[in-house]
Parts: C-alpha cells; structure tokens; sequence
C-alpha cells in the first residue's frame, strides 16, 4: 500500500473523530486498530472497512464502547473488519 493512500486513511480518520466527537481513548483504539488492520493485511482494504463502519456510527459522542472491531484493552475485538 502507498504512502499516499495511507495518508488519506488517517485524514480520514481525523475528519471521523472530530464529526462524531470521539473521546480520547476512542481516538486511541480507532488509530491502533487502523495500525493493525494496515500491519496485518498489508493492503488499505481491511483499514478503509474499517472506516466505514466509523463513517456509519449512529451516535454523536463515542467512547471506546461504541467501537467496531478496536480493541477493547482485554485482548478482544469487536466486529472484525477484515470481513465483509
């Protein structure tokens, strides 16, 4: 995947934060979520689902409950993004 395309994921994901008002900790696990998706795949497809499904929220402020497929911080995952 180029850097370029990368970097349009994470302006993605800044534009996300700040329309849904994601909390600090939300912030943090959609970033180390993107990271993974990006390190496990090796491709943008798994991270730009991912993306979407944030794109899709249907709540105004989200906390780290509210999140598809980012950690939780116990070792599990939400909906799993690389599938779909």
């Amino acid at each position: 995947m180029g850097l370029e395309l990368r970097y349009h994921q994470v302006r993605k994901l800044e534009r996300i934060w700040e329309f849904h008002q994601f909390s600090p900790e939300a912030k943090k696990a959609t970033a180390a979520a993107v990271l993974q998706l990006w390190k496990e795949s090796g491709r943008d497809s798994s991270a730009g689902r991912f993306l979407q499904q944030l794109v899709a929220l249907d709540v105004e402020e989200v906390g780290i409950e509210d999140l598809p497929g980012a950690p939780t911080g116990n070792g599990e995952r939400g909906v799993d993004a690389r599938r779909e």
